[in-house]
This record gives structure tokens, sequence and C-alpha cells, in this order.
């Protein structure tokens, strides 16, 4: 089965990013901001893992704004969905007082941006999920 990694996220740079590294891992991903169609994909394919960003300035579901602690919270909630493993990726850090962010969301994993090694954030996506993610050389 082809690993399908599901990325939330709002911010160009960072969507970039992900695109270089998965790319030279020949992952499959999908990008998106877009609350409704978040739902949309869930049903319709076989996602691996969900990285998910917290501050989504342009996301709403139903018409209404949302983050990522909503959306992440609502997968796990949903018996279709919740064994599909998140990983919070937020520039909050849990040592800053956003423990309540992480336990709300009800994600697998969380880890705090700026991404400043890759090999280290890979392992940590193999860690909660079925992706294989081998070393990216710099």
């Amino acid at each position: 089965m082809e690993e399908h990694i599901l990325i939330v996220e709002d911010d160009p740079f960072l969507k970039e990013f992900y695109e270089f590294i998965f790319k030279k891992m020949k992952t499959r991903i999908t990008m998106i901001e877009d609350g409704s169609e978040f739902f949309d994909i869930l049903e319709k394919e076989n996602i691996s893992v969900i990285l998910m960003d917290v501050n989504l300035k342009n996301t709403t579901y139903e018409g209404k704004k949302i983050d990522g602690v909503f959306l992440s919270r609502k997968v796990k909630e949903d018996p279709r969905f919740k064994d599909i493993p998140i990983l919070i990726v937020s520039a909050y850090s849990l040592e800053k007082g956003s423990r309540n962010l992480f336990e709300d969301s009800l994600a697998d994993g969380y880890f705090t941006k700026p991404i400043t090694d890759i090999n280290y954030f890979l392992k940590q996506i193999q860690k909660f999920s079925r992706v294989s993610c081998q070393k990216i050389e710099s």
C-alpha cells in the first residue's frame, strides 16, 4: 500500500519544505488548508499520517473559522478515522505552556517548529505511523 501523508498547513515556506523532503523520499503527500476538503480526503483516501499545524489563518469548516486543535480532535473522536496518527507541528513549545493545546487536540505526537533537524523530524513521523523514512543527506 502506498504511503500517503495528509498535511494541513497554511505557511507557504513550510509547504515548500514539506514538498522538498517528501519528494526526496518519494512519499505521496496532499497539502490542504480547507477543513471541509480535509474530511473529504479522509473519507476517500488511505492516509498513513496527518501532519497538522495549529494556527490555520484561512481554514474553515462548515462556515466557521477553525484551527488544527479542532480538526485533530474531530478526527480522533470519529470512529472511522481515530486510528490515523496525527502529529501536531506547531511553533508553540510544550515547555512554554502549550501542553493543553496538545492534550485538547488528542493528537498522537507533537513537534515544535522550526524544524531544524530534518532526520529527527522524519523519525518522529515514522514513530507514529507506518511511513518508512530514510535519512536525508545534506
